[in-house]
Protein backbone atom coordinates (compact mmCIF):
# COMPACT_ATOMS: atom_id res chain seq x y z
CA UNK A 1 0.00 0.00 0.00
CA UNK A 2 1.50 3.35 1.46
CA UNK A 3 4.69 3.51 1.89
CA UNK A 4 5.74 5.04 5.38
CA UNK A 5 7.11 8.50 5.40
CA UNK A 6 6.33 11.39 8.37
CA UNK A 7 3.26 12.90 7.84
CA UNK A 8 3.02 17.11 7.04
CA UNK A 9 0.36 18.76 8.17
CA UNK A 10 -3.47 18.82 6.46
CA UNK A 11 -5.73 21.79 5.69
CA UNK A 12 -8.68 20.82 7.16
CA UNK A 13 -11.59 21.49 9.96
CA UNK A 14 -10.83 19.53 13.07
CA UNK A 15 -14.53 18.88 13.92
CA UNK A 16 -15.38 17.98 10.61
CA UNK A 17 -12.72 15.19 10.21
CA UNK A 18 -13.15 14.31 13.90
CA UNK A 19 -17.04 13.52 12.97
CA UNK A 20 -15.83 11.36 9.83
CA UNK A 21 -13.16 9.33 12.01
CA UNK A 22 -15.92 9.01 14.72
CA UNK A 23 -18.24 7.07 11.72
CA UNK A 24 -15.82 5.41 10.85
CA UNK A 25 -14.32 3.66 13.81
CA UNK A 26 -18.37 3.22 14.83
CA UNK A 27 -18.98 1.25 11.85
CA UNK A 28 -15.62 -0.68 11.54
CA UNK A 29 -16.59 -1.52 15.49
CA UNK A 30 -20.35 -2.92 15.09
CA UNK A 31 -19.16 -4.48 11.58
CA UNK A 32 -15.58 -5.97 12.11
CA UNK A 33 -14.47 -8.78 14.04
CA UNK A 34 -14.59 -8.57 17.80
CA UNK A 35 -11.74 -9.89 18.91
CA UNK A 36 -9.53 -7.55 16.71
CA UNK A 37 -8.77 -3.88 17.30
CA UNK A 38 -9.70 -1.23 14.72
CA UNK A 39 -6.83 0.99 14.01
CA UNK A 40 -6.71 4.33 13.20
CA UNK A 41 -3.85 5.47 10.89
CA UNK A 42 -2.38 8.31 8.81
CA UNK A 43 0.09 7.64 6.01
CA UNK A 44 1.61 10.14 3.57
CA UNK A 45 2.01 9.72 0.25
CA UNK A 46 4.97 11.47 -2.09
CA UNK A 47 3.71 10.91 -5.53
CA UNK A 48 0.40 12.61 -5.25
CA UNK A 49 0.82 14.62 -2.31
CA UNK A 50 -1.89 13.45 -0.36
CA UNK A 51 -1.68 12.66 3.32
CA UNK A 52 -4.45 9.60 3.75
CA UNK A 53 -6.87 9.44 7.76
CA UNK A 54 -8.33 6.45 7.74
CA UNK A 55 -9.95 3.42 9.81
CA UNK A 56 -8.86 -0.29 9.32
CA UNK A 57 -10.99 -3.32 10.66
CA UNK A 58 -10.79 -7.46 10.14
CA UNK A 59 -13.91 -9.45 9.62
CA UNK A 60 -16.20 -10.63 7.05
CA UNK A 61 -14.93 -8.76 3.39
CA UNK A 62 -17.84 -6.43 2.24
CA UNK A 63 -19.32 -7.54 -1.08
CA UNK A 64 -18.57 -5.32 -4.00
CA UNK A 65 -22.59 -4.81 -4.41
CA UNK A 66 -23.05 -3.21 -0.40
CA UNK A 67 -19.70 -1.22 -1.40
CA UNK A 68 -21.71 0.17 -3.97
CA UNK A 69 -24.30 1.84 -1.66
CA UNK A 70 -22.77 2.67 1.44
CA UNK A 71 -22.79 5.77 0.84
CA UNK A 72 -26.26 6.66 -0.21
CA UNK A 73 -28.58 7.95 2.72
CA UNK A 74 -31.02 5.40 4.73
CA UNK A 75 -28.78 2.16 3.14
CA UNK A 76 -27.65 -0.36 5.45
CA UNK A 77 -25.69 -3.72 5.08
CA UNK A 78 -26.71 -6.34 7.61
CA UNK A 79 -26.85 -5.68 10.97
CA UNK A 80 -25.12 -6.40 13.62
CA UNK A 81 -27.55 -7.68 16.85
CA UNK A 82 -26.69 -4.66 18.84
CA UNK A 83 -26.90 -2.31 15.81
CA UNK A 84 -28.69 1.13 16.48
CA UNK A 85 -27.37 2.86 12.92
CA UNK A 86 -30.31 4.42 10.53
CA UNK A 87 -28.35 4.24 7.38
CA UNK A 88 -26.96 7.98 7.48
CA UNK A 89 -23.42 7.79 8.95
CA UNK A 90 -21.51 7.27 6.16
CA UNK A 91 -23.53 9.32 3.74
CA UNK A 92 -23.05 12.39 6.43
CA UNK A 93 -19.54 11.47 6.30
CA UNK A 94 -19.58 11.39 2.94
CA UNK A 95 -20.80 15.06 2.89
CA UNK A 96 -18.55 16.43 5.26
CA UNK A 97 -15.48 14.86 3.09
CA UNK A 98 -16.38 16.30 -0.08
CA UNK A 99 -16.54 19.75 2.25
CA UNK A 100 -13.04 19.23 3.42
CA UNK A 101 -11.44 18.47 0.04
CA UNK A 102 -11.22 15.04 0.72
CA UNK A 103 -11.65 11.62 -1.49
CA UNK A 104 -12.75 8.33 -0.65
CA UNK A 105 -10.23 5.10 -0.09
CA UNK A 106 -12.50 2.23 0.24
CA UNK A 107 -11.15 -1.65 0.22
CA UNK A 108 -12.33 -5.03 1.54
CA UNK A 109 -10.37 -8.23 0.63
CA UNK A 110 -9.30 -11.03 2.60
CA UNK A 111 -11.21 -9.90 5.74
CA UNK A 112 -9.55 -6.57 5.89
CA UNK A 113 -11.75 -3.55 5.71
CA UNK A 114 -10.36 0.19 4.78
CA UNK A 115 -12.13 3.25 5.04
CA UNK A 116 -10.00 6.08 4.40
CA UNK A 117 -9.85 9.90 3.19
CA UNK A 118 -7.26 11.11 0.98
CA UNK A 119 -6.72 15.20 1.98
CA UNK A 120 -3.95 17.48 0.71
CA UNK A 121 -1.03 19.14 2.49
CA UNK A 122 -1.51 22.14 3.94
CA UNK A 123 1.40 24.21 2.05
CA UNK A 124 0.05 21.91 -1.50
Amino acid sequence: DWPQSPVPPILSEPNLLEAVLRTLVENADAYGDPETPVAIFATYRVNNNKVRIGVRNYGPDIPADVLNHLFDRFYRASQPASSHHFGLGLSIADSIVGRIQGEWYVKSLDHETVFAVDLPRADS
